[in-house]
């Protein structure tokens, strides 16, 4: 699978986890962005304080509009054809203590190399390069492409595999 076809799959499997997790509370889209999250032309957007200020770019961008209050949220989510690599870890973290988002994913057709997968199972680690904020943590995980699916071994946190059953 290339890049855009990875793109297309998860952006069909992001509104399908959105629409499970959030529909009766929440309006849905997710966009694709061609720039930075700042230059996007979308009125959700337009509603989150300091959004002029996303000056970055995510493959995969979800939007939450409460249907009561109508406040928005986001949904982060990058995605790579090779291994998952600290700097992609990284950068998710700069980005979602800036966005505070609902959610941060990051995706791979190839998971995580073995020394990244072992930093991470210790728990103080994956603590220090995972958690941003009580409630909020990025989500990495391997996608299953015989399968089409999240391979569930391959998420991280271990504690929250199961918000992907």
């Amino acid at each position: 699978m290339n890049k855009v076809e990875f793109t297309a799959r998860l952006s069909q499997w992001l509104l399908e986890f959105m629409n499970t997790n959030y529909s009766s509370d929440y309006n849905i889209e997710v966009l694709s962005p061609a720039s930075n999250i700042s230059k996007i032309a979308n009125e959700w957007l337009k509603r989150i304080d300091g959004y002029t200020s996303f000056d970055f770019s995510v493959d995969l961008l979800g939007l939450l509009e409460n249907k009561y209050t109508m406040a928005v949220e986001v949904i982060l989510l990058n995605r790579s054809v090779s291994a998952i690599s600290l700097k992609e870890i990284g950068v998710m973290n700069c980005y979602s203590k800036l966005v505070k988002p609902k959610h941060a994913f990051i995706v791979s057709l190839k998971g995580l190399p073995e020394e990244i997968n072992l930093i991470l199972l210790n728990s103080e680690l994956e603590k220090k390069l995972l958690k941003i904020s009580d409630g909020l943590n990025i989500n990495v995980f391997k996608w299953n492409e015989e399968h089409d699916c999240v391979d569930l071994m391959t998420v991280f946190p271990i504690n929250l595999r199961g918000i992907f059953i």
